[in-house]
């Protein structure tokens, strides 16, 4: 199966988003965030908020410049993480987050007809994150804000495992969010850079992401009642190669896009969170295990 699209469409869908933002007026909002990006949403001054999560990651397509392609080895990869993110608010517009990580991978591939299994486990890169909110309008029933994002990931997962927890590399995030939150419909948008630096003669390549998300409230509730807001989302990541001893990874970076939905669940200072994604486009560089879907649950509270 051939997974090359062209990306004006995703061109016109981010335009969409952006349209909506600027044109929806629906008839007080509460603040959510999508599942799988950034939004712009801060605590108060003083508040702390928990997130529990569980994300998977299915890879087994074996892809040839962006082209499906038969696999002998049957290769299928599985990434399992925990994270817990602890967030401070600073002041009513900066929040400081904590991300800490344990990861579980597996890889698996046959090898003359018998299936041989490699696994790893342990903490992973622990991540910290600073948001700035530096603008946000208010008017009945609607907020709309932008958000400028830092952050840095430290190499504390073991980068020397078999199946490697980290990627052995102290790598920055540069990012500018933006959101409109109404009664009745949301919308968000985000731009973000990762920036890697080398692990001994390894050095990741820079990946840029770029996400959309538009969603709605079925049912309009009060503060004391379960609030249910559906998403599409879209996420974007192109990245660019690999390099080892000064020399790039043919087999490595590209573009992956990916569509899916999810859904925020809240109940006062509770919220869960939950949804999939699926790869709509992956022009990936060389010979890549590509991505088949992935899967994240999320537990909040805020006090």
């Amino acid at each position: 199966m051939n997974k090359k699209y062209p990306l004006s469409a995703f061109g016109l869908f981010l335009g969409g988003v952006i349209l909506f933002i600027a044109l929806i007026n629906p008839p007080i909002a509460n603040a959510h965030e999508p599942l799988f990006s950034l939004g712009p949403h801060t605590l108060f001054k003083g508040g702390i908020g928990i997130e529990l999560e569980s994300e998977l990651l299915s890879k087994s397509t074996l892809l040839q410049n962006g082209t499906e392609i038969g696999d002998p080895e049957d290769q299928a990869e599985t990434r399992l993480v925990f994270p817990t993110e602890i967030i401070y608010g600073v002041t009513a517009d900066w929040a400081v987050t904590a991300r800490i990580p344990v990861v579980y991978r597996t890889f698996e591939q046959s090898v003359s007809g018998l299936r041989a299994k490699t696994a790893s486990s342990g903490l992973g890169d622990i991540a910290l994150r600073s948001k700035y909110r530096f603008w946000r309008r208010d008017r009945l029933g609607i907020q709309q804000s932008a958000a400028l994002v830092l952050g840095i990931k430290l190499p504390t997962g073991d980068e020397r495992a078999a199946l490697p927890l980290g990627s052995g590399s102290t790598d920055f995030l540069f990012g500018l969010t933006a959101a409109h939150e109404g009664r009745r419909f949301y919308a968000f948008g985000d731009l973000r850079y990762k920036l890697n630096t080398a692990a001994g003669k390894q050095r990741k390549g820079d990946i840029f992401f770029y996400d959309a998300a538009i969603g709605f409230r079925p049912v309009l509730t009060d503060y004391y009642r379960p609030d249910l807001v559906l998403l599409l989302e879209m996420n974007a990541e192109v990245a660019q190669k690999d390099k080892v001893a000064g020399r790039s990874n043919l087999n490595s970076g590209g573009e992956t896009v990916w569509l899916g939905p999810n859904f925020l669940l809240s109940y006062r200072n509770l919220m869960f969170r939950g949804g999939l994604r699926f790869p709509v486009v992956q022009n990936l560089n060389g010979t890549q295990l590509a991505a088949d879907y992935e899967g994240a649950i999320v537990v909040e509270i805020h006090y």
